[in-house]
């Protein structure tokens, strides 16, 4: 018997906007939106039995002193699960590393993606990077 991946609950508001902070943060943070994105934006039947998340890297970068900006390269796929078809097939995938990019402020925090990432050298991290109040999505509103 095969049980299903979980999502994992969002982190709270962070206590303080320093750096080491909201780089935890950040990191918690996409690995419950990595795991609700696999198992709640699947399209038709199947299950999803696990789920790959890591980071590989992460920086911070200098683009609003109100404003922390964190990049993750990191992987967070679904790497096994059946095709609910009641058959029994099951399925497993590799998974490659992507880039996102995050802005955190005392007022919320915007998502991009940055797809390309993996094939970029560490230099060009930032100055390649999208940027998630421009280009992102409103993930998070704090009160």
């Amino acid at each position: 018997m095969f049980e299903t991946a979980e999502t994992v609950p969002y982190p709270d508001r962070p206590t303080t906007f320093a750096r080491d902070e909201i780089l935890a943060y950040v990191r918690t943070f996409e690995e419950a939106y990595v795991r609700k994105d696999v198992l709640c934006g699947r399209d038709g039947p199947g299950h999803v039995f696990g789920i790959s998340y890591s980071v590989l890297e992460r920086e911070t970068f200098d683009r609003d002193d109100d404003i922390v900006v964190v990049f993750l390269l990191r992987i967070g796929a679904a790497t096994s699960g059946s095709d609910g078809t009641g058959t029994g097939t099951l399925w497993q995938s590799d998974v490659a590393p992507g880039g996102v990019v995050y802005a955190v402020d005392e007022s919320g925090v915007a998502r991009a993606s940055f797809p390309e990432a993996d094939r970029r050298n560490r230099d060009e991290f930032e100055s390649n990077a999208p940027d998630p109040l421009e280009s992102g999505t409103l993930v998070a509103a704090f009160d």
